[in-house]
């Protein structure tokens, strides 16, 4: 479960901002197949 609000990046302290900006966008699907593969 997710609890929490939503706010606009714009209004993000300068740290928050930051943090915000070196996230990782990911694929469940192609990390799972990827461990697959490793495990062959």
């Amino acid at each position: 479960m997710v609890m929490g609000y939503h706010r606009p990046v714009s209004e993000f302290n300068r740290g928050k901002k930051s943090e915000f900006y070196e996230r990782k966008c990911f694929n469940e699907e192609k990390i799972i197949n990827k461990i697959k593969d490793e495990n062959k």
